[in-house]
């Protein structure tokens, strides 16, 4: 059952921007608002969006060699070997490309709702602008350069 922002502010008595919010990781909200929107809305929908099923892959690509030349080793010891361990633990894997600053921001805000339970995120000339984003996701990061 899908639930509306609307429907979950009344219940709450938070408003609908708090939990537009609050879904989408974004701060303004405290930590203990965020969590009682969010189990609202799993109770709702019968399953626990703070538990994901998935794990993401994302690959960062702030220039375009990131994936050139000798990395091929280096991808297969690394991603292949994480990924089969996560599969073996039943976990499916999403693998997701991101070209630049917004869309990277876009695939981790998308996380924190989406039912992604972790995410292993490659990323190359990782800037001091880019390291800003990773306080937007709510979900367990690692990252490798």
């Amino acid at each position: 059952m899908k639930v509306k922002s609307k429907e979950v502010a009344e219940a709450l008595g938070v408003s609908t921007a708090t939990v537009s919010l609050a879904i989408n990781g974004k701060p303004g909200v405290n930590e203990e608002t965020r969590k009682r929107i969010l189990e609202y809305i799993s109770g709702q929908q019968g399953k626990d969006v703070t538990k994901g099923t998935f794990v993401k892959l994302i690959i960062f690509e702030n220039s375009p060699r990131v994936l050139s030349g000798g990395m091929g080793s280096f991808f297969r010891i690394t991603y292949v070997e994480s990924v089969e361990r996560l599969q073996r633990d039943k976990l499916e894997v999403r693998l997701v490309y991101a070209y630049g600053y917004e869309e990277l921001k876009e695939a981790l805000l998308k996380s924190n709702t989406d039912g992604t339970r972790g995410i292993l995120l490659r990323a190359d000339e990782f800037g001091e602008k880019d390291y800003e984003l990773i306080s937007l996701c709510r979900v367990p990061l690692v990252m490798s350069d």
